[in-house]
């Protein structure tokens, strides 16, 4: 049995609150503060970098009381040489990590010779410096620092041999996000109650979808993928399992992303919660979980009558001359909730007496026209046959 939607009742006054879109007048912030649980959050890349060990802390045994050179560097001389005019120029350096910088300097890997070699190292010199110095700090909590930190680790992990791209590719994502971290703050904006269209269907699924009306966007009342099935594409891959997994995503978190919104819905307005890109407003989730139902069925009666139809495109020239309308009621199974005539549902399920159970005994009255079926014995679309309609009407009496 269909469920019973009681907004239904009282579709002419279904609003949703929204807010005037402001983006020109947002200021954008940069934020340089990283919180802690960032650290939580990406634990694992702080475990792999950990690992690396870059600086040989747990793979070494050091005993500082014997200072002893394992290279022929002046590491003093390197330090005076490489770090001047560097912001790491007037660091402190103890002798004690000056042992460590001088083993660290033997895993220096550079196989071509030139000039080249000495601004690598220059490179690799100042990169350890900065991970000696930012560890210090136990948790950076400027993102400056951090993205400083990820850009040391990546040169010295490459210069050791120990980057894999796995690796760098995750460092890379990090820092593209810290790059890209900014506050958006909003100004004022002003509430709008919108109106949604008279434009109700029940989706074979039993799910509530709102085409949004002919005026609509076509994304949202399904002209784009009809035009797109339309286009006879036998190679075209199926889109069910695209919205299949986004329904599974929305209902696991319990919000939809701002992506979804405008992938849905795609208003000029701003809704609720904009400005953390999550809203959790349980009438537009519905709203957009329907869009996404709505398009899975959609898909699923086309990637069907792929399957089974023995003359494709003959069946899409027939889908053409019966509209969309038709296509979403006959073909596709959707019960169309009417506009034009108080309390009426048009469908053509021919168990509609049962499946609209709820719906008949609170007043609402039943329009049922002939499906349009795949005869998988001809492999084609044709109309229910009447016979089987009129014997079951027959049946019904008894």
């Amino acid at each position: 049995m269909i469920k019973f939607y009681k907004e239904l009742e009282d579709r002419k006054n279904q609003y949703l609150t929204f807010f005037e879109n402001n983006d020109k007048n947002n200021y954008k912030l940069e934020v340089n503060s990283i919180p802690l649980n960032y650290y939580q959050t990406n634990l694992e890349l702080f475990n792999i970098i950990r690992n690396l060990d870059l600086l040989y802390m747990n793979t070494v045994s050091w005993n500082f009381d014997k200072v002893e050179n394992f290279t022929f560097f002046d590491v003093d001389e390197i330090a005076n040489k490489y770090l001047a005019g560097s912001n790491l120029e007037t660091c402190d350096i103890s002798n004690s990590f000056k042992c460590v910088l001088d083993f660290l300097l033997t895993k220096f890997s550079y196989s071509a010779s030139g000039d080249n070699y000495y601004d690598y190292l220059y490179q690799y010199v100042t990169s350890i410096l900065n991970i000696y110095l930012l560890n210090s700090k136990i948790f950076l909590s400027d993102r400056k620092d951090l993205i400083e930190y990820f850009t040391a680790v990546k040169t010295v992990a490459r210069f050791q041999g120990k980057l894999s791209l796995t690796i760098e590719k995750k460092i890379n994502q990090k820092i593209n996000e810290l790059n890209n971290r900014k506050l958006i703050i909003s100004a004022k904006s002003k509430k709008i109650q919108f109106l949604l269209p008279d434009s109700w269907y029940i989706t074979p699924s039993g799910e509530l979808y709102n085409s949004m009306g002919e005026t609509g966007h076509k994304e949202v009342n399904l002209k784009y993928a009809y035009m797109d099935e339309i286009k006879q594409n036998l190679s075209k891959k199926s889109t069910s399992k695209y919205y299949l997994k986004k329904v599974s995503v929305i209902n696991s978190n319990g919000f939809i992303t701002y992506f979804d919104y405008k992938e849905g819905l795609n208003l000029v307005y701003n809704f609720s919660g904009f400005d953390n890109n999550k809203s959790y407003d349980k009438e537009l989730i519905k709203l957009v979980l329907g869009i996404y139902n709505a398009h899975i069925c959609f898909s699923k009666f086309f990637e069907e009558l792929k399957e089974k139809s023995s003359n494709y495109v003959e069946d899409l020239n027939y889908i053409e001359e019966l509209g969309m309308e038709d296509l979403l009621i006959r073909c596709c199974g959707f019960h169309k909730i009417s506009s034009q005539t108080t309390k009426t549902i048009t469908t053509s399920c021919i168990d509609y007496e049962n499946q609209f159970g709820n719906y008949i005994s609170n007043g609402w009255h039943i329009d049922f026209i002939p499906p349009i079926i795949i005869n998988e014995n001809k492999g084609r679309l044709e109309e229910y046959p009447k016979e089987s309609l009129v014997i079951r009407k027959i049946l019904k009496k008894f």
